[in-house]
């Protein structure tokens, strides 16, 4: 058998897997050891009686030496996680006294919170003889020893607990409904709503669609989570479009949409460029391939803390795996580029080395055959120059999107000019030449050219088609630099005419468009209100201009919703990772959505529970779920408030950002 603190002090915890590591918590090692004493003529040996006295102790049989297991998880005191005990004179004293030790205390709480928080929300036995009741339980017993009105009623009440599996999913369905109310509240009095919608596929390999809503309440932006949908069954457009339809049909807020985005492709700004050209351009079968053996290469090095150091030691490390990041391809391209050397011979050094082990060698050596590969080498040539292109492009739409459509509209007609500039035999024969440069050990036959030839124009050909797809209908969007402060010097000389009708166009019977001019001139006229958008319906609120500026009130909050990112969806994602995890793979969609509304809005979550009507709707949606539920349930609703406002707590606490 393994010698886990053997394993752990050689390699150091970073070389477990998550899964590893969970299963940590349960795996104190408690060998018998060849420890021995001699005092006077007394012979003294080691006790396994000792583990049962000390639950921290733990042994290694390879060192024939005592440990305090917690302290060599979280680092404590180098005796206890480092050095070890050698020898059994006095164990028992020091071990006493290190257990009362401020630094093991510290180590304890935090080995004691280890699988309650991120971990699974029930346990797969909650009676009072399993070792692991899931946090749910668990976090409850922890404040029944601080709280006494929780400990009373766990003591007094045989029948009824608020525990079971039952009373959990209808508590966490109860306030997700409240929360849900409330937002419906806000949904009915705001005039503009934009959708953010992403996907991904979760640990149970099934595709989970997220949905958000963004909008303006007064002068503060709120983007609400509205849940995870399983799209596994159809991704396509239409069966993804169904999925929104329906939601904008039950919240009934179809006519306030202004604004889609989907999968980071906002229309203001394209969080992910290289994801959606990259996306087109995969449609090429040797494009596919070459991003495929990109990945590779970080994979390689991030699976093995002795193949990472590896690479350290050749002084760099590879951009971190993420391919819904727009620019994690272009990062991983431009290092593999530059580095090229260096990483072929961390590569080479793994194949030719006696040291390194079965797996690693031959994937080491598929690794180098593709460096040696002459499609790969100028594939990674002609990414590398077409991502300096779109990161460019991209940085601009991120910074001038807010505020200068036009200028956005040539950067993106200039980086079409640029890539058509790579559409010629002079770049071609400049691509095959850095090549050779990168890897002396290639040569191109004039066959191999003309297909590598024709194989470019077809990807500059693509991504060309992508880009004038995704932005054929920016210009529409002009009417956003009407708030531009940075024009409002020269929209007091030359009103912005055109795009006023531009608003009016695509957005009628929404702005008092006689009103609206006069509003717009007052401000074009006067210097001290030049300011950002952000800023200006700021000023409106809080000097109480509404009325004043009612018209360009509603224009600022239309242009903010309008401008969404995916800041939102990614954050969506995270929790969807922690939620269902490995260890609760089997959760349904229902309660992954509600789960998943608690955690990310557990801000709202916060200020509503403060309002003291908050308990009595949870108290009322509690009365309805019984109407359906088991007859143990009405039981739930004689709760005390103190008891709900804890257990409501708790239904978010093992999901917080924090933990």
């Amino acid at each position: 058998m393994s010698d886990i603190i053997d394993i752990i002090l050689n390699k150091g915890l970073g070389s477990f897997s998550y899964e590893e590591k969970c299963n940590l918590k349960g795996k104190r090692p408690t060998p018998h050891l060849s420890l021995e004493y001699k005092e006077a003529k007394t012979l003294r040996k080691f006790q396994l009686s000792w583990y049962s006295k000390f639950n921290w102790l733990a042994g290694s049989s390879e060192r024939n030496k005592l440990y305090c297991y917690i302290c060599v998880l979280f680092r404590g005191e180098d005796e206890w996680s480092i050095n070890g005990i050698p020898n059994i004179k006095n164990l028992v004293r020091k071990a006493e006294k290190h257990q009362i030790s401020k630094k093991q205390l510290t180590n304890k709480e935090s080995f004691h919170m280890l699988g309650k928080q991120e971990l699974a929300f029930r346990g797969h036995r909650e009676n009072e003889g399993s070792l692991n009741k899931g946090n749910y339980c668990e976090i409850l017993d922890l404040l029944a020893k601080e709280e006494q009105f929780i400990r009373e009623h766990f003591l007094t009440n045989s029948v009824f607990k608020g525990t079971s599996h039952d009373i959990q999913n209808d508590l966490i369905h109860c306030v997700t409904t409240v929360l849900n109310s409330h937002i419906l509240k806000e949904l009915q009095i705001i005039n503009f709503i934009s959708i953010q919608a992403d996907e991904t596929t979760d640990v149970s390999c099934q595709s989970q669609m997220s949905l958000i809503f963004r909008y303006i309440i007064d002068n503060k932006i709120e983007e609400r989570f509205i849940g995870f949908f399983d799209v596994s069954e159809n991704k396509t457009a239409a069966g993804l479009s169904e999925v929104i339809l329906n939601e904008l049909s039950k919240w009934n807020i179809g006519q306030k949409v202004v604004c889609q985005t989907d999968d980071g492709a906002s229309v203001m700004a394209d969080e992910k460029m290289g994801c959606i050209l990259l996306h087109g351009a995969k449609t090429i079968k040797d494009v596919k391939l070459f991003i495929a053996k990109l990945t590779m290469f970080y994979i390689f090095f991030s699976r093995s803390s002795k193949r990472s150091v590896l690479l350290r030691e050749q002084g760099f490390k590879l951009p971190n795996q993420c391919n819904t990041r727009w620019n994690y391809h272009s990062r991983a391209a431009l290092t593999i580029k530059t580095l090229f050397n260096e990483l072929k011979n961390a590569v080479s050094h793994v194949v030719d080395d006696p040291g390194w082990d079965s797996t690693s060698v031959c994937t080491a050596s598929g690794i180098l055959s593709i460096m040696n590969n002459r499609k790969f080498v100028y594939l990674l040539v002609l990414f590398s120059k077409i991502f300096i292109f779109t990161d460019h492009t991209f940085c601009i739409l991120q910074n001038k999107s807010t505020t200068d459509i036009k200028y956005c509209v040539n950067e993106i007609k200039s980086l079409t000019s640029r890539l058509k500039d790579l559409r010629n035999e002079t770049s071609i024969h400049d691509i095959i030449k850095c090549s050779i440069e990168l890897n002396t050990d290639l040569k191109y036959t004039n066959e191999e050219q003309a297909t590598l030839r024709r194989l470019t124009f077809e990807i500059i050909d693509s991504l060309i088609v992508q880009i004038n797809i995704r932005f054929k209908d920016f210009e529409k969007l002009e009417f956003v630099e009407i708030i531009n402060e940075k024009m409002f010097a020269s929209y007091k000389v030359h009103f912005p005419e055109e795009k006023l009708r531009q608003l009016f166009k695509y957005y009628p019977d929404i702005f008092d468009k006689d009103r609206l001019k006069n509003e717009l001139y007052i401000i074009y006229t006067d210097p001290l209100k030049y300011f950002a958008p952000f800023e200006f319906i700021d000023y409106i609120f809080k000097n109480e201009l509404q009325e004043v500026y009612q018209e360009v009130t509603k224009l600022i909050q239309l242009v903010l919703t309008i401008l969404a990112t995916t800041a939102s969806s990614e954050r969506s994602m995270s929790t969807l990772k922690r939620i269902k995890s490995f260890l609760r793979n089997s959760m349904t969609n229902d309660r992954l959505s509600s789960l998943s509304t608690l955690a990310i809005e557990k801000k709202m979550l916060g200020e509503l529970s403060k309002d003291p009507t908050f308990i009595n709707n949870c108290r009322r949606q509690i009365r309805v779920r019984v109407s359906v539920s088991c007859v143990c349930l009405p039981r739930l609703s004689t709760l005390s408030d103190d008891i709900i406002v804890l257990l409501i707590k708790n239904l978010d606490r093992p999901f917080s950002e924090e933990s």
